[in-house]
């Protein structure tokens, strides 16, 4: 299975923004989403991860594993995990100039689309066949299942698997 090395400070600042956005305290389960909803757009349209690593299909919809794990581990500074949420203890200039233009418009875009709604929401916008099809065109077991890049409608998926190739080499030298 070919995976996008994952990068847990840009999934850090992703996060905070994402956080910061929502008035600095936010549910896990809608930012995992959130998350990965970025990372999904950033493969269709940029032909490149922002965050990387490996998109599984739980029952409650798609993420990106390594996120799921640094949420649950509290793994994150700046970011803490209290219950079901996420509350961002950071200062933002931590996440200012980090991100490029087009991660910080579409993190603005993906908060604003869905402000004021809770995860179900996301759980259930998620699950739609016409948004995230590759959820359930996965089998899924009681934990997780891999989306593979040529699950993700729209995907250029030889150019993405030549890229997570160059990047897997790259960083295993």
């Amino acid at each position: 299975m070919l995976y996008f090395p994952y990068n847990s400070e840009v999934a850090r600042v992703v996060a905070a923004r994402f956080i910061i956005n929502d008035g600095g305290r936010m549910n896990y389960t809608k930012l995992m989403k959130l998350m990965y909803l970025l990372e999904r757009r950033s493969l269709i349209e940029n032909c490149a991860p922002v965050i990387g690593g490996r998109y599984v299909a739980m029952n409650k919809g798609p993420l990106i594993s390594q996120v799921y794990d640094e949420v649950k581990a509290n793994a994150w500074d700046g970011i803490e995990q209290c219950g079901y949420n996420v509350v961002w203890q950071g200062d933002a200039a931590d996440v200012d100039d980090y991100l490029s233009d087009w991660e910080e418009e579409n993190i603005d875009a993906l908060s604003e689309q869905f402000k004021g709604q809770d995860y179900g929401a996301l759980i259930d916008y998620t699950h739609r066949d016409d948004v995230c099809p590759e959820w359930g065109n996965v089998a899924r077991a009681d934990t997780s299942t891999d989306i593979k890049l040529r699950d993700i409608p729209g995907c250029n998926v030889e150019e993405l698997e030549s890229y997570a190739r160059e990047m897997t080499m790259f960083n295993d030298r």
